[in-house]
């Protein structure tokens, strides 16, 4: 089997993101990856896992949207727009990129960025209207 490309790696990453199956998201990521967020650089499958662990618990949805993307050999960049949705059923926007370095299919820098002040913008969940 070929290798997926670093764009579609990416793509892939965020389908099984969107699921919230943490240990599927690990599999795109090599044993000793660097992955470096907002919030700080963590290396190796085992502290990657604890970055997703509490996004799942902070915000069980996430639906993501794709805009400009491309790839470069070992490199590839993707825009996203992703609604996160926190317990309470509130929707949080985010916006950002993600910069990457694929080997053999597998992530080995994994670079996000986004402002997590965003995360204070809520939509609250909508409710039917009365019937009158």
């Amino acid at each position: 089997m070929t290798p997926r490309s670093p764009l579609e790696t990416l793509k892939s990453y965020f389908a099984i993101e969107s699921t919230r199956d943490i240990q599927g998201v690990l599999d795109h990521f090599s044993p000793d990856a660097a992955f470096l967020s907002p919030g700080g650089t963590r290396h190796g499958r085992g502290e990657i896992r604890g970055y997703y662990e509490e996004s799942a618990r902070d915000y069980p949805g996430l639906l993501v949207r794709f805009g400009a993307g491309f790839e470069d050999g070992t490199h590839a960049a993707l825009e996203w727009q992703a609604t996160l949705t926190d317990p309470r059923g509130v929707s949080h926007p985010l916006a950002g990129t993600n910069v990457v370095e694929v080997r053999d299919g597998l992530f080995v820098s994994f670079r996000t960025y986004f402002d997590p002040a965003a995360l204070a913008t809520t939509v609250p969940p909508s409710h039917p209207s009365p019937e009158h």
